[in-house]
């Protein structure tokens, strides 16, 4: 076994040190604060005007007691805690797991609440100890009397007592505890605030929230009167200010709404009769695929009128056939051929005689593509 002193500094110029100095307090029997000194902080006596709102209590002003349940259920356990302990009794769940449950409890002499009653959270000196206790280290703390309390952290567990009769030394106390030491520490006065401080930064939120003082049924009332009051008025005004937004916001949409409703009566007319005539268009499109193109029979057929004469003109299959009377029906037959948009030409019947004219019936096919050339502007325009 090792016994050492150990000292912690705690900076003064960090926030949880700001905070402990303005707001939280030390009872050993006399109310003391947080004040920095030499970089870290001390526990000096605390002004007539000091209203602590965290005030952490020496192990002098209540019972500490380690309870161990066989179920690992936190819902039942809350239930077997709120039957077995007082209403006073303030209960930490530190282990759970195998079907065992530790827990520690504390309750504060009734003087405390009476003689703190604006503090906010109350809390056991131990508690905030034991959290730099590695498993079976024993921590002897000195108070300003040079009186000594062991605290030590074992299994999960806060145990501590004071020095007193058989537990006179860090040994005996481990054996009242059932625990083998490992290391002693000794946390002198001077030296307490700085290790409070540390240790309380490593304290669990849920274990601190468990401190937190609940206000009595009467008092209740009172904070939620005054409570409502605010809020109700917050709440109206805030509906006030909306339903006036909302009834501006709407005015002036009806106002832009109606600036613009010619404009998009306008745009609507437009659009139907964008689709009408899109749709016509289409009609077209689809009508002009089935439909031969004929235009190119009158580029052939017009040089031939001062070597012909046309009786009938038909369309069979993409062909045209012809017939009519000539002079010389060869010398007609070979105008046609010559023609650039002529594919194919030829009689489809033989060529008769009568009366110095040939009768003749032929055939015609185009070429897919047509153009107007320059002898038959020239017969057009004659």
């Amino acid at each position: 076994m090792t016994v050492e002193n150990q000292e912690i500094i705690i900076k003064s110029n960090s926030i949880l040190a700001k905070f402990l100095c303005k707001y939280a307090g030390y009872f050993d029997g006399e109310l003391y604060q947080f004040s920095p000194n030499n970089g870290g902080l001390n526990l000096v006596k605390a002004k007539a005007d000091f209203k602590a709102k965290f005030v952490i209590v020496s192990a002098d002003f209540y019972k500490e007691k380690q309870l161990c349940f066989p179920l690992d259920n936190r819902k039942e356990l809350n239930k077997l805690l709120k039957l077995q302990l007082s209403k006073q009794e303030i209960a930490v769940i530190q282990k759970q797991g195998d079907n065992q449950s530790q827990v520690n409890s504390w309750q504060f002499n009734s003087t405390i609440s009476e003689l703190f009653p604006e503090a906010l959270i109350i809390l056991p000196e131990t508690l905030l100890i034991a959290q730099s206790c590695d498993n079976g280290d024993i921590v002897t703390v000195v108070n300003k009397k040079n009186q000594e309390t062991f605290v030590t952290a074992f299994d999960g567990l806060v145990h501590s007592a004071k020095c007193f009769g058989l537990i006179n030394n860090a040994k005996n106390f481990a054996m009242s505890a059932g625990i083998a030491v490992q290391k002693q520490v000794t946390l002198p006065y001077q030296d307490k605030a700085n290790r409070l401080a540390a240790n309380l930064s490593k304290l669990a939120i849920n274990k601190t929230l468990a401190f937190v003082r609940k206000p009595e049924p009467k008092n209740i009332k009172v904070i939620a009167l005054q409570l409502i009051a605010p809020s109700l008025a917050i709440i109206s005004l805030y509906l006030i200010l909306t339903s006036a937004y909302l009834f501006t916001k709407s005015t002036w949409l009806e106002s832009e709404l109606t600036q613009q409703s010619d404009e998009v009566t306008e745009l609507l007319s437009l659009q139907s009769q964008l689709d009408d005539q899109f749709e016509y268009y289409q009609q077209l499109v689809l009508f002009w695929q089935d439909k031969q193109n004929t235009a190119g029979l009158w580029q052939i057929i017009a040089p031939t009128f001062k070597l012909s004469t046309i009786r009938t003109v038909q369309l069979k299959e993409k062909r045209f056939f012809i017939r009519g009377r000539t002079p010389n029906a060869s010398e007609l037959l070979e105008t046609i051929a010559q023609n650039p948009n002529v594919a194919h030409t030829k009689f489809e019947a033989p060529v008769r005689k009568d009366r110095n004219q040939d009768s003749f019936y032929l055939s015609i096919q185009l070429k897919d593509t047509l153009f107007l050339h320059k002898e038959v502007e020239e017969t057009t325009s004659e």
